[in-house]
């Protein structure tokens, strides 16, 4: 891989060498990154890692007492609240995702 600088505005050029395999690195590194963020944002509602379903939970209650002072409606803040269950049931579908996305990189790339 070169580095070529050229020009007043100081481009950056990157150029790689070309490779015998029709594998996609940049593409399998993207994927691999959106894995790694999945199973550590999931994971984190998951485990409540420093209170993330409490915050979660507390940022939907600010949410529809707002609503419902811009609604004048002060009787629905009680009814449409959420469980933590539903923060941690989230947060395994999303790590679940996040592991799969591994899964699927780690196959491309070795193939």
């Amino acid at each position: 891989m070169t580095f070529k600088i050229s020009g007043a505005m100081m481009r950056i050029m990157i150029i790689a060498a070309a490779s015998d395999t029709p594998t996609p690195t940049n593409l399998l590194v993207f994927i691999a990154l959106i894995g790694v963020a999945g199973v550590w944002f999931g994971a984190r509602l998951v485990f409540n890692v420093r209170g993330a379903v409490d915050v979660a939970l507390a940022r939907r209650r600010v949410a529809l007492e707002l609503r419902a002072q811009q609604s004048g409606n002060l009787s629905s803040i009680e009814t449409q609240g959420l469980e933590p269950s539903y923060f941690r049931t989230v947060g395994i579908v999303i790590s679940g995702a996040g592991v799969l996305l591994l899964l699927v990189d780690a196959i491309i790339a070795t193939h």
